[in-house]
């Protein structure tokens, strides 16, 4: 497991997660205390094999080049932590945003955080699922739910008894 207060990439600075040599499963958890901020090509890249939850307690925004993961959706977990509260008691909601010109394959479970799916490139289609209090989508090519997301993940007292894909 690994904490960083901050995580900022930029230009063409890439994040590597690397795994076992021979590609055999390695698994990482990354909390971020702070706020996540990527622009220009950079990039975060999984090597094969490789298991990584990200839990973000700040806002993140995932832009440049985004996520390169070669293996399925469930190998990239998102995770939102609880948000603080107002004086009324209402939740100070965060920002997941994730934007550019890449696809993304994972998914994202952060019900106290807006996630916000902008781009997506003219080929690269999303693979995966989201869970947010508020979902735009904006530019979308299109999204197809992996239905091997059932079997695995943090959260595992939720079924998925149905679902669609929207293909506008």
């Amino acid at each position: 497991e690994y904490q960083i207060s901050d995580l900022s990439l930029s230009g063409k600075d890439v994040l590597t997660i690397e795994g076992a040599a021979d590609g055999s499963p390695t698994y990482v958890q990354i909390v971020i205390t702070g706020n996540v901020s990527m622009s220009g090509q950079s990039q975060i890249i999984l090597d094969r094999g490789v298991y990584a939850r990200i839990f973000l307690v700040g806002d993140a925004s995932f832009t440049g080049r985004g996520f390169v993961n070669p293996n399925t959706p469930l190998h990239l977990q998102i995770y939102g932590t609880d948000r603080p509260k107002n004086a009324d008691g209402s939740v100070q909601y965060g920002t997941v945003k994730i934007s550019g010109n890449a696809g993304f394959s994972g998914a994202i479970y952060a019900p106290t955080y807006n996630v916000e799916l902008t781009g997506g490139g003219s080929t690269d289609d999303i693979y995966g699922a989201f869970v947010g209090h508020k979902i735009v989508m904006t530019g979308v090519q299109s999204i197809h739910y992996d239905e091997a997301m059932a079997d695995g993940g943090l959260i595992s007292d939720y079924k998925i008894v149905s679902w669609f894909e929207d293909e506008r």
